[in-house]
């Protein structure tokens, strides 16, 4: 009998342990992509996020929805509110530094079925609908792009969202 009381416990505590885990590894995941976004950018919450790859070498994109404090400043400085060189959030070597921001659209691109979130974006698991508008939203004026190494940054002020693309 005390076997039969033992072993539900231990599997309780075990299916509690990995889901844990998980939990853990997701917020863990989530806060390293919202530490690329840099501080001038609030973020209220995540809106999606998807990948493909393992570990070191993976594509994706990283949706936030931006805050009213940033939303409000775009609405009135547009491109000026947006430093000429973005440092990340929660990590300081170069390699999380991006250039300056440029407007919507990249003349390279315009009546090309390429963006500006190349790969990264086409990896990323995300509601079509969304993806749409983000792909839209970067042909036309309004939005605002950075480069930064292996990854790209957009912010669509008219959806009040802000999109890390990644590729490396």
């Amino acid at each position: 009998l005390a076997i039969m009381t033992c072993a539900p416990r231990a599997l309780t505590l075990s299916i509690v342990t990995i889901a844990s885990f998980v939990v853990i590894g997701k917020i863990f995941i989530e806060l390293s992509y919202i530490g690329i976004v840099p501080p001038e950018i609030g973020i209220s919450y995540p809106i999606a996020r998807g990948e493909m790859g393992f570990i070191r070498e993976s594509c994706g994109a990283a949706v936030y929805r931006i805050d009213s404090k940033t939303s409000l400043a775009m609405s009135k400085s547009g491109i000026n509110y947006l430093p000429k060189v973005s440092q990340a959030r929660w990590f300081t070597d170069r390699y999380y530094t991006f250039g300056p921001w440029l407007p919507t659209p990249q003349k390279e691109l315009i009546g090309d079925d390429n963006t500006i979130l190349g790969p990264g974006l086409g990896c990323a698991n995300i509601d079509n609908d969304l993806r749409e508008q983000i792909e839209q939203a970067s042909r036309v004026t309004g939005s605002y792009y950075t480069y930064g190494d292996e990854k790209v940054l957009l912010i669509i002020p008219a959806l009040r969202i802000v999109v890390l693309s990644y590729d490396g």
